[in-house]
C-alpha cells in the first residue's frame, strides 16, 4: 500500500465537534511518550484505549462512532486490510518541540488532523520517507479535517511548527494490525507504556 490522504473525512460541525473536545481544558495533556522506538520521545501525549472497551472506560466513548465512519467512508478492509484498531492515542506539539524521525509498531498509521483553523504556513505536518530512507517520499501538510494512512515501518516524523503559531498542533493516531505474530497484540493490550 502507497501513502493514502483523505480530506473533507467528515461532515464540517463533526470536524469542529472533534477539535474541540481535544481543545477543552479537561483534555489533559501528558509530556513525555515512550512508544516502541529506542530513543525517548518528548511531545504532548495521551493515550486513549487499545479497544471499544478501554476508549469508553477513559472516557473516549466519542472516538467509535468516528472509527466507523472512517472504516466505512473508505473501505479501509478492502483498501488494505484494516478491520480494526489496536491503540488510539492522541499527540501535540508547540513551537520548540522537534519530534523525532521514527518507525511505528504494527502494520499501517492513520493519522487525523482535527483543527480546521490551522494555516498552511504554519508547518506542522507530516514528512514520510521513502522505504530507503534516502529521501522524503511524501510531505502531508496539516489541513483540518484530513486523515492519512501509511506503513507503520515507513520513517515518518511530525514536522516543526512554525514560531508564529500559538495553537497547539493536535492529532489522533489510529495504530493498526493486520495480525498479531509473535504475541505482540498480547504485549500492546497490556502495556500501557508502549501506547
Amino acid at each position: 500500500m502507497t501513502i493514502e490522504v483523505f480530506d473533507n473525512v467528515f461532515v464540517e460541525d463533526d470536524a469542529q465537534i472533534i477539535h474541540d473536545t481535544m481543545s477543552e481544558k479537561s483534555f489533559s495533556w501528558h509530556y513525555y511518550h515512550k512508544s516502541d522506538n529506542k530513543a525517548d520521545i518528548y511531545h504532548w501525549h495521551k493515550f486513549g484505549g487499545h479497544n471499544e472497551k478501554e476508549l469508553i472506560e477513559n472516557g473516549f466513548d466519542w472516538v467509535m462512532p468516528m472509527w466507523h465512519h472512517i472504516m466505512y467512508k473508505y473501505k479501509l478492509d478492502d483498501l488494505c486490510g484494516i478491520k480494526t484498531f489496536r491503540r488510539i492515542y492522541f499527540n501535540a506539539h508547540t513551537y520548540g518541540i522537534e519530534p523525532l524521525p521514527h518507525r511505528d509498531d504494527g502494520d499501517f498509521t492513520m493519522i487525523y488532523y482535527p483543527d480546521m483553523k490551522w494555516k498552511k504556513d504554519w508547518g506542522g505536518g507530516t514528512a514520510i520517507w521513502k522505504e530507503d530512507t534516502t529521501e522524503i517520499e511524501k510531505h502531508v501538510d496539516y489541513t483540518g479535517n484530513r486523515l492519512m494512512i501509511f506503513p507503520a515501518k515507513r520513517l515518518h516524523q511530525a514536522l516543526p511548527i512554525n514560531l508564529g503559531c500559538y495553537r497547539l498542533r493536535t492529532c489522533m493516531v489510529f495504530k493498526v494490525y493486520l495480525d498479531a505474530p509473535d504475541g505482540r497484540l498480547e504485549f500492546y493490550e497490556n502495556n500501557e507504556e508502549a501506547s
